[in-house]
C-alpha cells in the first residue's frame, strides 16, 4: 500500500513548455491528500526556489537542492554540504575554468560569472539569473550544492579536482553537483524515517538523471515519457509525458487514485 509520494517538479510537476502544473496533476494532488497519502517534493532546486509550488499545493514536506537540505514546515529534517576543503577546491576550479559555478544554500544562490548556456538554462526554468558575487564571497560559507554549465563529458574537470563531489546531469549543459555520498534517495530515507513509512510504501516521479537514485530507491519508481532513455530504463514504469497528464495517468495505472470525471479526460 502505497503511503507516501514523491515528486520532482521541472518536468515532471511543472511542463518545461508551458511552466504551469496541469489541472489533471492538481485533481489527482487533492484526490491523494484525501486518501490521506503524504506528499512530498524531491527536487533538484533550492527551497528558496520553490515558493511559487506552495502557492500551488500544501506538500507534506521537501526534499531540495537533491536530498541535501529535507524540511517540514519550520522543522529540518536533514542536511548534508560541502566540506570547506571542497568549496576551496571548487573556488579554485571557478578561476581556471570558463564555466559558470552557481553556489546553492537554502536561502541564497549566486553565480560567478553569467554564461549564455546559464542564461538559456534560468529561461528553461522560469527562474532569473542569481546575483553575480566575488567568489572571495564563498570562501567559509555552507554550500550545498552547485550548478555548473559544463558540457557532457568533461565532468572528470570537476570530480578529477574534487574527488568528494558527485556530479548528476538533467540536462545536456549542466550538472548538478553534491557530496558523493549525497543525492535525492538519502534525502528521501531521512523523510520516510522521520514520518515511519517503509521504503516498500513509497512512490516516486521523476524525468532527469538526478532522479535515478530516488526512482531505484521507491517502492514503485515512475518515469516521465519525456525522460531520457537512461532514465526511463531505471524505473518501474513509464508514464505518458508532462505536457499528457503522466502522473494522472501513472496514478490511474496503479489503482492509487480512481478515474475522476474531469474535462482533460
Amino acid at each position: 500500500m502505497i503511503k507516501a509520494i514523491f515528486f520532482d517538479i521541472d518536468g515532471t510537476l511543472i511542463s518545461f513548455q508551458t511552466h504551469t502544473m496541469a489541472e489533471s496533476t492538481k485533481l489527482a494532488l487533492q484526490k491523494l491528500r484525501q486518501e490521506g497519502i503524504k506528499l512530498f517534493i524531491s527536487t533538484g532546486r533550492a527551497p528558496s526556489n520553490t515558493a511559487f509550488i506552495k502557492e500551488l499545493f500544501d506538500f507534506d514536506g521537501y526534499v531540495t537542492m537533491n536530498g541535501q537540505y529535507c524540511f517540514c514546515g519550520d522543522e529540518l529534517i536533514y542536511e548534508k554540504s560541502f566540506s570547506r576543503e571542497d568549496i576551496s577546491a571548487f573556488v579554485n576550479l571557478a578561476k581556471t575554468t570558463p564555466y559558470s559555478y552557481c553556489f546553492v544554500e537554502p536561502a541564497e544562490t549566486y553565480i560567478d560569472k553569467v554564461t549564455k548556456p546559464y542564461t538559456d538554462i534560468c529561461k528553461l526554468v522560469n527562474l532569473p539569473i542569481p546575483p553575480v558575487k566575488n567568489l572571495s564571497y564563498v570562501q567559509g560559507r555552507k554550500i550545498y550544492q552547485l550548478v555548473v554549465s559544463i558540457p557532457q563529458g568533461k565532468e572528470y574537470q570537476i570530480t578529477d579536482k574534487v574527488p568528494n563531489a558527485l556530479t548528476t546531469r538533467w540536462h545536456p549543459s549542466f550538472v548538478d553537483v553534491i557530496p558523493r555520498d549525497g543525492g535525492k534517495d538519502k534525502g528521501i530515507d531521512a523523510m520516510i524515517q522521520h514520518f515511519h513509512i517503509k521504503r516498500e510504501e513509497i512512490m516516486a516521479f521523476g524525468d532527469g538523471e538526478n532522479d535515478i537514485s530516488m526512482l531505484r530507491f521507491a517502492g514503485i519508481g515512475v518515469a516521465m515519457k519525456n525522460a531520457e532513455t537512461i532514465v526511463q530504463e531505471q524505473a518501474d514504469y513509464v508514464t505518458s509525458s508532462v505536457d499528457d497528464n503522466g502522473i494522472y495517468n501513472a496514478l490511474l495505472h496503479y489503482s492509487i487514485i480512481d478515474d475522476i470525471s474531469h474535462p482533460l479526460k
